[in-house]
C-alpha cells in the first residue's frame, strides 16, 4: 500500500496526469482488498474453533472471484 501511494504521489508531483489516473486504479483496488482482508480476519475470530464454520467460509472465499 504504502508503495503504491508513493507511486501515486509522485505521478501527482511530476504532473503525469495519465499515470496518476492510472494509479488511482491501484489505490481504489488496494482499499477494495484491504477492506475484505479485515472482514475476513473478524469472521475468523467470530468463528475460533468451529470447524464447520471455518468450512463455509472457506467455501464462501473460494466463490469470491466469480462475483467479482
Amino acid at each position: 500500500t504504502g508503495l503504491i501511494n508513493k507511486l501515486f504521489d509522485l505521478s501527482r508531483e511530476i504532473g503525469d496526469n495519465a499515470a496518476e489516473i492510472f494509479m488511482q486504479w491501484f489505490v481504489t483496488e488496494q482499499v477494495e482488498e484491504e477492506k475484505h482482508a479485515t472482514q475476513i480476519l473478524e469472521q475468523l475470530k467470530m468463528i475460533k474453533p468451529d470447524s464447520a464454520a471455518l468450512l463455509m467460509l472457506d467455501k464462501a472465499l473460494g466463490k469470491r472471484g466469480d462475483n467479482d
